[in-house]
């Protein structure tokens, strides 16, 4: 954050912005952000102007603006020597190349790097986490002495001759600098007075005489030569100074000397100024330090180190040390100087062997030899039974960066390959191809184990136990042979393998199975067949006959009859034999009575045929088949009697009355037309047959039913179908049973209002209203257009409308847009004149715009957005005017002191029409907040 506004003109100010700053400050912390986060709040500067700055405090807050560094807690636990070095630089000479290094060092890492480093003090730029030296001056800083807080400062005489000739030619020098502005609006400066002076510092002049002399020749008199010298005191025993001669040629080696002319020896009371210290090259500042040696003691032996560097034990000598491989800083100085009171600065450095971190725990691995955390230290693992090495290192050894050598292990457990498919079997349980991981198999149905394991598991050597389970199928034992029956049919005794019997002729199946399988458990379903002979049923007495043989009534057993006297055979069998079907061959004997009448006449009883069965119709009474016996009949619902007789009588010619029934599926009649509605499904007019309908697009059912039956009684179900007359769609439809309303009837669907929810960027422009195929018509506004939807949607059957939503947006015609401004700095305008705007922006499309006349000409009509902004300089107000061809469209003004303005407009532009902005007074504007923009046509 920056902020200049605040105090800036005022700094009694400054206070407004506490509270602000406070509350941050608290958020940061209740938040927790302070915790990883590295808090620098500073100024630029102090006050320049005003009767603060003329007092000492006020000097101070100008040249040296406030710096105020936060560092997160576990940074100054895990780094003690910055937190110890931050609280030491907070008396030192420091400078914003400082905060400078220190930001590199907390973006680049280097905390740990700073721990071990000391510091020299000719560095522009020291980290704030290094110890910044004592004697730093605002030399080494780099500081201007017009900016060093550590001289003092004196009033001096605004009457003071020298001071006259300063101020004459500072003023001189500002209208140099200025000649070549004389058509703005600059002037001549004069000088009219000089109200205050203060001195930064003081400084004295001395003149110093060679100790030998020298002469041209044997004729030439003695000759010496003379330094002037401009003394500045820094410390006490370091001084700049200045040599203010300019440098002779002539002797070697070539100095800053004055050499009078022969026989022009100065006089010692000559005013030094016009006399020795005159130049005409400006001269450098150089360093005196005192002459006398400063030695310090030999530094004692630092174990486990190695001294890199040594310049000797002399003042402001340095000797640098180096930690030997595997040991690192933990207190003390790498670098020790050579101080001015016979003291090495800092402490001796006591360098420690690195320890590395503790390693995290290696799944799946074990430690087997551990020498130590320390450097060299190495410490070795072994995968687990079971697992396997797949990357990274099982002995890592500590090295001299506090990082182990290679990678931590990877332990994977170990997988087995796939294994085959084992016929015959399917897995049951399967946990996997890895380490320990089981797959068990279980024989098919009807197979049974006869090698190998059913259960294997994956060992360490990626090996499965045990081998392949062999399965083969199961057999059965042989069956005994069954009494009476014989094997029809076999297919084997294995596992689902088949016998058939069949009992012997004249035997049927009392218990048991005539077929068996072998089944999975080796035993065969079922139980065996037991197959006893057949035996026929009791036969009925025969009238008029007497049994005069009989062998039984099982298979193949016979029984003979004997009519009796006065009777005959009529039809049938007088013996009858039963059979391997329980049935007795031949039939039974039918006998008649023989009687001695006039004629000798024989008389049987008359008995009609069988009648055969009636499609469609059911016996609803029968007095039986002799003379006179009757049938009688009843068509099955839905059908009806299209011929015959449904009672039918015996006749004394063992004939039946009439003829057989017929029974018809009866039909309803055809059902008129329904209007507005379409016969969407029809199974027929017969019994039971239905017809289905469906009101067309537009109509609803009213009254009736849509799906019809036809019934028993040659109706249709439902209620009968009418009209009216109805008008649709501009047809007419007439119904000449007039009397009854329609049941199909215009449906009354309503879609939702959309007039209530406005479209944005859209104008309705026609409506026809909400009912059923009532339109409502869109436009997208002007400079607007359809990307998605529809603009014209209808009210649909179902009460919703076509389409979707117009989506009217804002669009441009690429290829026409540009934006330049001025470039940095005053850019002297012309009244009158167009603004010349020469950086084009490289994201501008189209080449209507021409930086060498200002001008932009339009090349397709359109709507057009045109945007300008302006700053003004220091000194001077503007007015601008933005123009079409020569008609001004809007104004802008600014006042003096980078004043701000800007103008956005849109406009309907015709080809070839001329865009500029023109100056209407002012000389200057500033640099490139200045910007000219066009954009369009817009569509």
């Amino acid at each position: 954050m920056w902020n200049k506004n605040i105090s800036h003109h005022n700094p009694h100010s400054l206070t407004a912005a506490d509270e602000d700053t406070k509350q941050y400050i608290q958020w940061m912390n209740s938040t927790g952000n302070l915790k990883n986060t590295v808090l620098v709040i500073m100024s630029d500067q102090g006050p320049r102007s005003g009767q603060f700055v003329e007092t000492d405090f006020g000097r101070m807050t100008s040249n040296y603006p406030l710096l105020s560094i936060y560092i997160p807690h576990y940074v100054k636990k895990a780094f003690p020597t910055i937190a110890k070095n931050l609280n030491n630089n907070e008396n030192r000479l420091t400078t914003p190349f400082d905060l400078h290094e220190t930001l590199k060092d907390i973006i680049f890492s280097n905390l740990e790097k700073r721990e071990k480093e000391s510091n020299s003090i000719s560095s522009r730029g020291v980290s704030l986490f290094r110890e910044i030296s004592k004697q730093r001056s605002c030399y080494n800083a780099s500081i201007g002495e017009n900016y060093c807080p550590c001289y003092a400062r004196h009033s001096i005489s605004p009457a003071d001759e020298t001071l006259q000739l300063v101020a004459e030619y500072a003023v001189n020098d500002i209208n140099l600098t200025l000649k070549d502005h004389r058509d703005l609006l600059c002037i001549t400066l004069k000088l009219m007075s000089v109200k205050l002076a203060r001195a930064q510092y003081t400084f004295s002049l001395r003149n110093f005489r060679s100790d030998t002399s020298y002469t041209d020749g044997p004729f030439s008199g003695n000759r010496w030569l003379y330094f002037c010298m401009k003394f500045t005191k820094v410390t006490d025993n370091l001084f700049y100074f200045y040599l203010l001669s300019d440098v002779d040629n002539t002797i070697l080696p070539n100095e800053r000397v004055f050499n009078p002319p022969e026989n022009s020896i100065p006089d010692d009371s000559d005013p030094l100024c016009s006399t020795f210290c005159q130049y005409t090259s400006e001269p450098k500042i150089r360093t005196l330090q005192k002459t006398e040696v400063i030695a310090c003691p030999d530094l004692a032996p630092v174990n486990f180190t190695t001294i890199t560097a040594e310049t000797g034990t002399n003042y402001q000598d340095n000797i640098t040390y180096a930690c030997n491989t595997g040991y690192e800083l933990k207190s003390g100085d790498l670098i020790r100087e050579c101080l001015a009171d016979e003291s090495w600065s800092g402490s001796p450095p006591v360098c420690e062997v690195v320890a590395c971190p503790d390693l995290a725990p290696v799944n799946f691995a074990t430690i087997t030899a551990e020498t130590g955390k320390n450097y060299q230290g190495t410490i070795t693992y072994a995968c687990t039974i079971g697992y396997e090495l797949k990357s990274g290192d099982l002995t890592r050894q500590c090295q001299d960066d506090k990082a182990w050598s290679g990678s931590p292990p990877v332990c994977e457990v170990v997988a087995c390959p796939d294994l085959a498919p084992v016929n015959f079997a399917t897995i049951t349980a399967e946990t996997g191809k890895n380490y320990q991981s089981t797959i068990t198999y279980a024989c098919n149905k009807g197979y049974e184990l006869k090698s190998g394991d059913r259960t294997r598991q994956c060992q360490d050597d990626k090996a499965w136990s045990g081998s392949p389970p062999v399965c083969e199928v199961v057999a059965c034992p042989d069956l005994a042979p069954v009494n009476f029956a014989t094997i029809t049919a076999e297919t084997g005794i294995n596992y689902q393998g088949t016998i058939t019997y069949a009992c012997n002729t004249g035997y049927e199946l009392k218990s048991g199975d005539l077929t068996r399988q072998c089944q999975d458990d080796k035993t065969w379903s079922e139980s065996p067949p037991v197959c006893e002979i057949v035996a026929c049923p009791d036969l009925a007495p025969v009238n008029f006959a007497t049994i005069t043989a009989e062998t039984g009534k099982n298979y193949q057993g016979t029984i003979t009859y004997d009519c009796n006297t006065g009777y005959e055979l009529k039809s049938g069998d007088l013996t009858r034999q039963c059979q391997d079907d329980k049935t007795w061959s031949g039939s039974p004997p039918q006998l008649y009575e023989l009687y001695e009448l006039e004629f000798n006449t024989i008389v049987e009883i008359v008995a009609c045929p069988d009648l055969a069965p009636v499609h469609f119709a059911t016996i609803t009474a029968e007095t039986g088949k002799n003379y006179q016996g009757t049938i009688t009949y009843a068509c099955n619902t839905g059908y009806e009697l299209k011929s015959g007789d449904l009672t039918r009588q015996c006749q004394d010619d063992k004939t039946w009355s009439g003829s057989p029934p017929v029974c018809e599926v009866i039909a309803c009649p055809d059902l008129a037309p329904v209007h507005f509605a379409t016969i969407t499904a029809e199974t027929g007019k017969n019994y039971q047959g239905t017809i289905t309908y469906a009101c067309t697009i537009g109509f609803e059912l009213k009254s009736g039913d849509l799906t019809r039956q036809c019934q028993y009684d040659k109706t249709w179900s439902g209620s009968p179908q009418s009209a009216k007359t109805k008008s649709f769609n501009n047809t007419i439809y007439i119904n000449s049973k007039s009397n009854y309303e329609d049941s199909c009837k215009e449906k009354a669907v309503a879609c939702p209002d959309l007039r209530i929810a406005p479209i944005n960027f859209a104008t309705i422009t026609a409506e026809t209203g909400t009912s059923y195929q009532d339109t409502i018509t869109y436009a997208c506004n002007t400079g607007y257009k359809l990307k998605s939807g529809n603009l014209t949607r209808e009210c649909l059957a179902d009460g919703s409308w076509s389409g979707g939503p117009p989506v009217c947006a804002y669009s441009t015609v690429a290829g026409h847009a540009f934006t330049a401004t001025l470039p940095l700095g005053y850019t002297p305008v012309s009244i009158g004149s167009p603004i010349k705007y020469t950086l084009i922006n490289s994201a501008s499309i189209g080449s209507e715009y021409n930086a060498a006349t200002g001008i932009y000409t339009v090349a397709k009509p359109g709507i057009y957005l045109i945007s300008v902004s302006m700053m003004s300089g220091l000194l001077t107000a503007s007015h601008l005017t933005i123009r079409k061809n020569a008609d001004v469209l809007v104004w802008l003004y600014t006042n003096n002191d980078y004043d701000m303005a800007s103008q956005t407009i849109n406009i309907n532009l015709a080809a070839n029409d001329k865009i500029s902005v023109v100056v209407n007074s002012g000389s200057s504007l500033f640099s490139v907040y200045n910007t000219f923009s066009v954009f369009g046509p817009i569509e």
